[in-house]
């Protein structure tokens, strides 16, 4: 049964979709590793740069901010940043950059400098998913650099520099607002795509199934009254057994049974076509899936009645069984006289629909072979679904038992 599904409704709110994740963790893992980068390689440099009064501190500074930069790594390959990240990156950078009161104070260009400034510009992607986390940091950074320089006696040009880290974090900041932006919209149109698809897809199986009972009611009831009303056949013999048989099959619901049928029974059933002698060769039983079953059967019966119609007078014979592969055979030939099938009108569904497009549906092959003054065969081939091609080349070389 096809159910509805809910209106794509852009109001509703609606988890990160997967650009938007994927984009975080991109962010996130670049952010990391550019500034764990730039805080071990200015270390280096700063250790090198200052004198040697201070050479010993500022190596176990930047031997700290080091191993708490492999620290973090390390934590980020095995679960996501918690808390706790918050605090002790903050005693990270109250530890460096206070250390101005004993080095002195740490102008442009040195590596306490640089240590605040990468932290103010990555710390918004590094915590991407709790973009108050990366306030947090940027805040921390930038007081306790304006603390170390005044506890160190130096406030020349410490507002410029801080207020210089507080525009570039909010650039930083809009600049991946607009980004994650794009992403939540291209999630959008992926989603609604998604939503258009799952609504073709469904209206499609809806018109299929409307198509597949109309057939069966084509080639059940409609037939049956239309050979009524035609009066060219005693209805009083075979009528009620015919329509009580009618009835069983509207109520099978083919496409919908789960169970398997013996499809050798189905086709006996035929041997009492009203208006058309048949002779059966049916090699029994065939048990099979009821869709392909009753796929075959409703199909025999509309060529059936094709025959009857158009054929004329004619010797029909309804052949059944397996091959030595195991797949289903059922052949109906009649010797009557036959038609070119390229001339049939586009309108006409009795073959194209409930013949090979009804096979199509159950993952097997129909095939109609005629022409003028020789004849129809109708041809079902099950399973179908692979090897097509050679299927219909084995079958076009094989008589069926």
């Amino acid at each position: 049964m096809i159910t509805d599904v809910p209106r794509y409704s852009p109001e509703v709110p609606r988890p990160i979709g997967p650009s938007e994740s994927e984009l975080a963790r991109s962010v996130s893992w670049y952010a990391l590793w550019v500034r764990n980068a730039v805080v071990v390689l200015s270390g280096v440099f700063g250790v090198v740069a200052v004198g040697t009064d201070g050479a010993l501190a500022t190596a176990c500074l930047v031997g700290y901010a080091t191993a708490w930069c492999f620290f973090q790594t390390y934590w980020r390959f095995r679960r996501p940043p918690t808390d706790w990240f918050i605090a002790a990156e903050g005693l990270m950078l109250l530890s460096v950059t206070l250390s101005q009161v004993h080095l002195g104070p740490q102008t442009v260009g040195s590596w306490t400098f640089v240590v605040v400034s990468i932290t103010t510009v990555t710390c918004h992607f590094e915590w991407v998913h709790w973009p108050a986390g990366g306030f947090i940091v940027a805040v921390l950074s930038i007081g306790s650099y304006a603390l170390g320089n005044l506890l160190s006696g130096h406030d020349e040009g410490v507002a410029s520099h801080c207020l210089g880290f507080a525009v570039q974090s909010f650039l930083a900041w809009m600049s991946l607002a607009l980004v994650r932006a794009g992403a939540r919209a291209a999630d959008r149109i992926a989603e609604r795509a998604a939503h258009r698809r799952r609504e073709a897809a469904i209206a499609a199986a809806r018109r299929a199934a409307e198509l597949e009972d109309l057939a069966m009611l084509h080639d059940t009831a409609s037939t049956t009254l239309l050979m009524v009303s035609s009066g060219t056949l005693d209805s009083d013999g075979w009528l009620p057994d015919r329509a009580r048989h009618d009835l069983e099959v509207l109520g099978s619901v083919p496409g919908t049974v789960a169970r398997d049928v013996d499809l050798s029974s189905l086709l006996r059933t035929l041997s009492e076509y009203p208006g058309v002698p048949i002779r059966l060769d049916i090699r029994g039983p065939l048990t099979i899936p009821a869709k392909p079953a009753f796929a075959i059967f409703l199909g025999a019966q509309e060529a059936l009645n094709n025959v009857r119609q158009h054929a004329g007078d004619t010797d029909v014979c309804l052949c059944a069984g397996r091959d030595h592969g195991g797949r289903v055979l059922v052949e109906l030939r009649d010797l009557g006289c036959g038609f070119n099938p390229a001339d049939v009108p586009t309108h006409r569904r009795g073959i194209s629909g409930s013949i090979v497009a009804r096979m199509s549906a159950a993952h097997g092959i129909a095939q109609v072979v005629s022409r003028p003054g020789a004849g129809t065969t109708v041809r079902w081939i099950w399973p179908g679904s692979e090897g097509r091609d050679q299927h219909v080349d084995h079958a076009d070389r094989t008589t069926t038992a």
